[in-house]
């Protein structure tokens, strides 16, 4: 049946040819996913179309655009917040941007103007109130998307497409006007400086040698020489670094030096960034951890209970994938250290740099004390893919077993071959572990993306599941859905890449079940889950499965790296299994990520 309704866009998932695939919600807050033919849409306006309910085969409900009936006006309750904005000449969709961020009172948002220089902030609100310094600061804010927080000159002239001379014309007006810190030849944005200026100011003084803890090894403890030297680091050092690739025993390092005997009389804690992460080293230490977030308390309002006027009570702090940390995190994680504090960040380097800007745990290895972990144990000498993860960080083709790592090339054409290649490897190894094997890949658009790749295993592997409504990225929920939650959300207490099941009931007709907890989630909270049967190597970060299956599509070229391959192998525990066309896999061997410029590195190199 042909209905007429208004639509709010709020995300373009597919696009090319006038052919549509964009997430919608109507005024009663219902979200759908409508597909059809329509002009350019904007992710933000608001528009009116003729459509009717149909199931896709492979994709689930859908609403088909039977036709298109151009912009509508916001509904009045939306029109309010955005008043102001068009008023004074912006358009709906900048004027959306800066309610959602701001209010619907203008004045906030130019009172402090630093605060719109954030990854995201249409080009439109840049040419509006920084006229001259548009291109200038939108090229700060490209490279701030990308994990620079302290650019060279060359790198902002080539992402600015401005001269140098003119950079360093435009960049004495922004220093004039407080938006910019221009230091040693670097650039960068106000608020990443203070960001990462208050880390390096809360490690420096740590960084005096002898301070540390004088903690002996337990007896029979079995650690080789190399991992003992943890104990001559923490006691000469109040600040260490522990890394070291797949199997090389950072985990086990860490568990015996929390059982040494001086310990009993002293307060330590264990965190990590995630959930899942706080999970694995508590099951691998057998002893308690929890993410930083809860460590520090930090709530909806961002003031985290701990800070350096209210320390954690602590003599010893593990910090466990700190290569997931970004700048922001790791600045109250400092912030929040008493002065007697002894620290040690345990990661890998090799692995993807954090979501967010900055690269903590490789700035923190120039300058701290830092024990890198080489030999590789029996155990994990004799797997295939701890063998392969090597083999890739160092661009070589990994060595496959056929049975413990597979690789399977595929060409892109033929999808249908792949999907079933796909679905023949999730049978083959749910049955010889026991679970539905982790699918991985690089990003979440394309055809082999997540976007598009989780509706297909929906339909593939919960058929017959409950619906349970609409959720994030146009998806739709069913009971026994596995799902991860994509933003921070600290009134809720879930924090981004937190996985579990969805469940229908409770009081909000939504449950999210992870391991440990149980969340009701409300109506305005849904679009922060996606369905989880296939997930980015990113969001993977943190966890282990026992199997996955890594798919590197042609499509995704611009994501792959060797890195991306290395994290991505490092998430099995006993199975993996490589899908991917033969130029991917080339390119993924031949790219290292891009060094990130940050202000950490040069505040800590001196």
């Amino acid at each position: 049946m042909v209905s007429e309704g208004r639509w709010k866009i709020e995300r373009v998932v597919y696009l090319k040819d006038g052919f549509a695939v964009v997430a919608v919600r109507n005024e009663a807050g219902e979200r759908h996913t409508a597909v059809g033919e329509m002009p350019t849409p904007v992710e933000g306006t608001w528009v009116r179309m003729e459509t009717e309910h149909t199931v896709h085969p492979r994709y689930g409900p859908r609403l088909r655009v039977v036709r298109f009936l151009g912009l509508a006006p916001p509904p009045s309750k939306e029109l309010a917040k955005i008043e102001g904005y068009l008023k004074l000449g912006f358009s709906e969709e900048a004027a959306s941007w800066l309610a959602a961020r701001f209010g619907s009172r203008p004045e906030r948002a130019f009172d402090k103007p630093q605060e719109l220089l954030v990854p995201g902030v249409p080009r439109e609100v840049l040419r509006r109130v920084f006229p001259r310094l548009e291109r200038l600061l939108g090229g700060l804010i490209d490279l701030l998307g990308e994990g620079h927080t302290a650019a060279p000159l060359f790198l902002l002239a080539e992402r600015s497409g401005l001269g140098k001379e003119e950079i360093q014309e435009l960049a004495r007006e922004a220093r004039k006007q407080r938006l910019i810190v221009e230091e040693q030849g670097r650039y960068g944005l106000v608020q990443p400086y203070r960001t990462e200026r208050s880390i390096a100011d809360g490690l420096l003084f740590r960084l005096k040698p002898g301070r540390g803890l004088r903690l002996t090894p337990p007896a029979g403890h079995g650690l080789s020489d190399e991992q003992a030297r943890i104990f001559k680091l923490v006691r000469e050092n109040r600040v260490v670094v522990l890394t070291g690739g797949p199997g090389s025993g950072k985990t086990t390092t860490i568990a015996t030096l929390l059982a040494a005997p001086e310990l009993h009389r002293m307060r330590f804690g264990i965190a990590a960034p995630t959930g899942k992460a706080a999970r694995r080293i508590a099951e691998v230490a057998r002893l308690p951890a929890e993410t930083i977030h809860r460590l520090l308390g930090l709530g909806e309002a961002r003031r985290p209970l701990y800070h350096a006027r209210n320390p954690l009570p602590y003599d010893l702090l593990v910090i466990d994938e700190t290569s997931m940390l970004d700048a922001e995190i790791a600045a109250f994680l400092v912030d929040a250290l008493a002065p007697s504090t002894s620290v040690i960040f345990v990661g890998d380097p090799d692995q993807l740099p954090p979501v967010g800007p900055g690269q903590f745990l490789r700035d923190l290895m120039t300058r701290v004390a830092t024990l890198r972990l080489t030999q590789i144990f029996r155990q994990a000498q004799d797997s295939p893919i701890v063998n392969g993860a090597y083999a890739l960080r160092e661009g070589r083709m990994p060595l496959a077993d056929g049975e413990r790592l597979r690789l399977l090339p595929f060409e892109e054409e033929a999808a249908q071959t792949t999907l079933r290649t796909l679905l023949d490897e999730l049978q083959r190894l749910e049955q010889i572990v026991g679970e539905r094997p982790q699918v991985l890949v690089p990003g979440n658009r394309g055809p082999l993306g997540v976007r598009r790749l989780s509706p297909f295993l929906q339909q593939q592997l919960n058929p017959g599941g409950k619906p349970l409504g609409p959720i994030g990225w146009g998806m739709e929920a069913r009971e026994g859905d596995p799902a991860v939650w994509i933003h921070n959300d600290y009134e809720l207490g879930i924090m981004n890449g937190e996985v579990g099941v969805l469940r229908g009931g409770g009081s909000l007709g939504l449950t999210f079940e992870t391991p440990t907890d149980r969340f009701a989630i409300p109506g305005n909270k849904r679009s922060r889950l996606v369905l989880a049967y296939a997930m980015t190597v990113h969001r993977s970060q943190g966890s282990e499965w026992p199997a996955v299956i890594t798919i590197l599509p042609k499509a995704h070229m611009a994501l792959l790296s060797r890195e991306l391959v290395y994290t991505a192998l490092t998430r099995s525990k006993q199975y993996h299994t490589l899908l991917f066309h033969p130029e991917a896999l080339y390119r993924a061997r031949a790219v290292q990520a891009s060094r990130r410029y940050t202000w950490l590195d040069v505040l800590l190199r001196g």
